[in-house]
């Protein structure tokens, strides 16, 4: 059985330790590459820099598009997008400014357009096209609007396939 010192001596080890693991974590950062492309080759100050990761190639087009309204982001209608830019795809970082956007809550979709019909396309029940998402949305889920919407700033999207 331990002893009273043995306890404390115990004790006092794992708060060490505790304060330390969380000193040395709080410094730890999880770095993301800077996007090497821009549309305005400037520093963002205001609305929207989204910076796009993960394209699997350099085929097609990449369709950003930022929604206001929740009708338009589900039927993912470009034509009534807040704020729409194409640029060819590419399989590096690529950093676009929505500078407009300065106000309220935005909801962002990005299609890789592989085969340049600007539509997401499928094969069966899943996407044949990588797309991503802004905000809080579920990995398997269909994108809802409310859990899309994030304010102005800096936000990294990663584009998913689903399949090869």
């Amino acid at each position: 059985m331990p002893s009273n010192a043995m306890r404390l001596s115990a004790a006092a080890v794992t708060i060490a330790l505790t304060i330390g693991g969380a000193y040395i974590a709080s410094g730890l950062r999880y770095v993301v590459p800077e996007a090497n492309a821009s549309t305005t080759d400037t520093e963002n100050v205001s609305g929207y820099q989204i910076n796009i990761h993960d394209t699997r190639s350099d085929q097609g087009k990449l369709l950003i598009m930022a929604f206001e309204h929740q009708e338009a982001f589900d039927a993912l209608d470009y034509k009534a997008a807040s704020g729409y830019l194409e640029i060819p795809a590419d399989a590096v970082p690529l950093r676009v400014d929505f500078p407009d956007l300065t106000e309220g809550y935005y909801a962002f979709f990005v299609l890789h357009d592989e085969n340049g019909d600007y539509e997401l396309n499928f094969e069966g029940e899943l996407p044949s096209e990588g797309y991503a998402v802004s905000g809080t949305n579920e990995a398997y889920g269909e994108p809802v609007f409310e859990y899309s919407a994030i304010a102005p700033g800096t936000h990294d999207l990663s584009v998913r396939y689903w399949l090869p």
